[in-house]
């Protein structure tokens, strides 16, 4: 996990937390076919390093070299690995960066891989968040300015713009339907607040020239999260929306007071969404990331000042 000021630090079983890299710590991803390698960021886009000796102590970090020069400085990186090819990793500022990163590590050399421009040519606003679905391999581009692109077939596409500009905060693909995206996002108060959580849905309808018409809708599922909750925190990459990997229509969302559990169910006049607090024992504190860890069934929750705490959603696998 980064900390502010306080490096990156790695938890092994033990009581202890061991820092394997100074400085700002940032973002962090860890290699789903081979947990020995290991990726991090601080503050910059340009800092992005891999270990492939994540068990070592400490590890032996390399830079990711090709960067566009005006990208290097970028603040608040955010950086993501393909969920079936490992070897794709991308990195957001302005736009999307792509690596591919066949070779055990990365280096400051000449041949070494590049990063590519990847989109999406959106009119403003840099890329909060990314995402891909393995199901389909698309490619989803939150916004700051509130924009949801999508990349499928080749091409990107905008799908969604918020009604206030509130940027996307983040992403989450519904397990059980594919074609079902929520998204988180940020602010609170009267402006923003009733718009802080919403359900994209890729919805193909037959058409009259034999061929398949593919629409997105939008639904605001909000609902009685209080006003007063912002998601976000100011901490822009976090994974502040989850869904349930066992229980259908249900997502969980980061908070300023703990996380919040909503719940839908179609009626006849449409989605009603129901929100409640999720947070037996833990700390009354801010809830900057969430994520669900498939093989344990748990949800972590990383928070401002009180550590690290999981909860069992489902049984492991």
């Amino acid at each position: 996990g980064g900390t502010q000021d306080n490096g990156t630090i790695r938890f092994d079983g033990t009581d202890v937390w061991d820092m394997i890299r100074s400085g700002d710590g940032r973002y962090c991803e860890i290699d789903p076919l081979d947990s020995d390698v290991l990726y991090s960021q601080h503050q910059y886009l340009a800092s992005t390093a891999k270990a492939a000796n994540g068990s070592a102590d400490p590890p032996k970090w390399y830079a990711a070299p090709g960067l566009p020069s005006e990208e290097q400085y970028r603040g608040d990186p955010y950086l993501f690995i393909h969920p079936t090819d490992s070897d794709l990793i991308l990195a957001s500022g302005a736009k999307i960066f792509a690596h591919n990163s066949a070779s055990s590590d990365w280096t400051l050399c000449p041949g070494c891989p590049s990063w590519s421009d990847m989109g999406p040519a959106a009119a403003s606003g840099e890329v909060h968040r990314v995402t891909i679905d393995p199901t389909t391999n698309r490619f989803y581009a939150g916004l700051t300015n509130g924009q949801l692109w999508v990349l499928e077939s080749g091409s990107w596409a905008k799908v969604f713009t918020h009604p206030t500009g509130a940027g996307v905060n983040g992403i989450a693909i519904d397990p059980e339907d594919s074609n079902r995206i929520y998204l988180a996002i940020a602010g609170w108060g009267k402006i923003h607040g009733p718009h802080r959580v919403w359900m994209i849905e890729r919805i193909v309808s037959d058409s009259s020239d034999q061929q398949d018409l593919v629409y997105w809708k939008s639904t605001n599922i909000t609902g009685n999260l209080p006003l007063s909750l912002a998601l976000g925190t100011g901490w822009r990459h976090s994974d502040m929306i989850v869904a349930h990997p066992g229980e259908a229509d249900t997502v969980f969302v980061d908070t300023t007071q703990g996380v919040y559990r909503g719940r839908g169910h179609q009626t006849e006049g449409g989605w009603v969404w129901l929100w409640d607090a999720y947070n037996c024992q833990l700390p009354w504190a801010v809830v900057t990331d969430l994520e669900i860890h498939p093989l344990s069934g748990y949800l972590f929750g990383a928070t401002y000042g009180r550590g690290l705490w999981a909860t069992p959603l489902v049984a492991p696998d």
